[in-house]
């Protein structure tokens, strides 16, 4: 991989990519850590940066370190990987949902679903998001769903303008 411009198509092409990769580890694995890719400086490599994180803190260590790690490295672009939960509601309750899980967290929600989530930021489209579903068998083995891409129409968190600005809109 080279230190192209990036656009839309190469940036799925990334994902896609990225994607494959973490996938075969994670299945070989049944779970993974954190890992942030990155292009290196001067490089047509990419840095894979894996973040072990248990608690906030952790969580504010390594946010701070890949701002560091991007700034030094000038890049244009970041992927992270994680696995994550999400909370699928699709009831006339909804907001209700939301708001339960919000105040309790989702680890026991019964509607909470397991996912592999990829967050693509770049200097020049902002942010995508990619998203497989984890399916488990009765013994625990872990499958995956398709590859789903989509913008992110609104995003917050510690992992989300992890890039220097250099002018562009946020």
């Amino acid at each position: 991989m080279d230190r192209k411009p990036i656009d839309r198509a190469r940036a799925e092409q990334l994902i896609r990519v990225i994607s494959e990769a973490a996938s075969k580890l994670f299945l070989q694995a049944g779970s993974i850590p954190m890992l942030m890719h990155f292009p290196a400086p001067h490089s047509d490599q990419v840095l894979v940066v894996p973040l072990p994180t248990t608690d906030g803190a952790s969580k504010d260590l390594a946010a701070g370190f890949m701002r560091y790690a991007l700034a030094e490295a000038d890049a244009e672009w970041v992927v992270c990987v994680t696995e994550a939960w999400v909370l699928k509601v699709v009831t006339a309750d909804a907001a209700q949902a939301i708001k339960d899980a919000a105040d309790g967290g989702i680890a026991d929600h019964p509607q909470r679903e397991e996912i592999l989530h990829l967050q693509m930021e770049t200097t020049t489209l902002g942010c995508i998001s990619a998203v497989r579903e984890i399916h488990r068998d009765a013994a625990g083995k872990p499958s995956l769903g398709p590859l789903v891409i989509h913008d992110m129409d609104s995003y917050e968190g510690r992992f989300i303008g992890l890039l220097p600005n250099k002018g562009r809109a946020s």
